[in-house]
């Protein structure tokens, strides 16, 4: 899947979009401090999506410096390539504490072991880092 960047906060986003999420405007306050690190008219690859706050957030490089993909909300982007990866699956983490169930549409090794592999990715720990830049490498070939 391949997204290109069209807004860069929530403040830019269209009056519409509070109104068909079906939340207040104000709902989103805890999220305006938030610096997203998107660059406008960029195109991006996503290399998994999970559902937060009544739509979808796409995890992905905001940079080729980056050491590892960042969630960012999809409001921001117009989806270039509907396309989704040969390698995701889609899975569910149940939550302790009678949370809601957690999906997330990613690769065999991250949606089985999601919210674990993520956290491990984002220390830099060799064999999700190592999983990751394979799926990432092969992701990357399919949408270019």
């Amino acid at each position: 899947m391949k997204i290109k960047c069209i807004y860069k906060s929530w403040d830019a986003l269209p009056d519409y979009f509070f109104m068909d999420s079906g939340m207040e405007k104000e709902e989103f306050d805890n999220y305006k401090h938030i610096d997203y690190h998107l660059d406008l008219g960029k195109e991006y690859i996503v290399y998994a999506m999970t559902i937060r706050d009544n739509f979808f957030w796409y995890c992905l490089y905001e940079t080729n410096e980056s050491k590892y993909p960042t969630w960012k909300p999809s409001p921001f982007f117009e989806v270039i390539d509907s396309r989704t990866s040969q390698y995701w699956i889609y899975s569910y983490q149940k939550l302790e504490n009678d949370v809601p169930v957690t999906p997330i549409i990613t690769f065999s090794e991250w949606a089985n072991n999601h919210p674990i592999f993520y956290h491990k990715l984002v220390r830099l720990e060799a064999p999700e880092l190592t999983v990751f830049t394979q799926y990432k490498e092969l992701m990357d070939v399919e949408f270019e």
